[in-house]
């Protein structure tokens, strides 16, 4: 076989003579290092989202003011018209969970939180980039917290819903 590039033969299986395939291959590692540095730089931006993600959750439960439940004890526990034996508030609100997914689940970001924040897949698509574990058990502060961290991810371009469920 011809070279692409010049007249001369071909090596072996390649397309190129032996000066060309060469200058191929150094062209193709040098490829390889800019995309490389393109994606450490955009992993870089990922790591300054996540933290300001984070503070803006943080802001957004602090701000949040839970509705307090109240909790009573029945004397006939399958009767909610029976007296009441004890009751008692409790200031969080009522207990649940929160998490930010992101979709779709193989975007470059999703990615990048499987690899470095133990983000997992989720049930219905997408990928669950974190979960709220602080706050205790109130829904509202945990809510908050979630909404305020997609919110951060949705700024940057980044499809970031919220999914939170009663306990």
């Amino acid at each position: 076989m011809v070279c692409q590039k010049c007249p001369e033969s071909t090596v072996r299986n390649s397309r190129y003579c032996a000066i060309h395939k060469k200058e191929a291959r150094k062209h193709f590692l040098e490829m390889i290092a800019e995309k490389r540095k393109i994606q450490a730089e955009k992993y870089a931006h990922y790591i300054n989202v996540w933290y300001e993600a984070n503070e803006e959750g943080i802001r957004k439960a602090n701000e949040a003011k839970p509705t307090p439940m109240v909790i009573e004890e029945h004397s006939n526990p399958l009767d909610d018209s029976s007296p009441v034996i004890k009751q008692w508030v409790e200031p969080l609100g009522v207990c649940g969970f929160a998490s930010i997914i992101v979709h779709p689940g193989n975007s470059s970001f999703a990615v990048w939180a499987k690899n470095n924040c133990n983000a997992t897949r989720n049930y219905y698509g997408g990928m669950t980039v974190k979960r709220v574990y602080e706050y205790g058990q109130s829904l509202e502060l945990k809510t908050a917290y979630a909404e305020g961290f997609a919110a951060t991810l949705r700024k940057y371009g980044i499809k970031a819903y919220v999914d939170s469920r009663i306990d």
